[in-house]
């Protein structure tokens, strides 16, 4: 068994996951380098609460005619 990526690469679920995680791997990276990045977090997570909302609202994110 292999993994299509192809077919990976064009669900929308795999982009939202991917950043964001890598939301959180700049945060950890962050952290090991005593950077404070907690300030632009919440302004990133309201942010991306709301797109994602919008996008969800609108069927984008998961296409419910599929």
């Amino acid at each position: 068994m292999k993994i299509n990526w192809k077919v990976r690469l064009q669900h929308k679920q795999f982009w939202v996951s991917l950043i964001a995680l890598l939301i959180v791997l700049a945060n950890q990276i962050a952290g090991i380098f005593y950077v404070d990045i907690t300030i632009y977090n919440d302004q990133v997570t309201a942010i991306s609460k709301t797109v994602l909302s919008i996008l969800g609202l609108l069927g984008i994110i998961i296409d419910p005619t599929t």
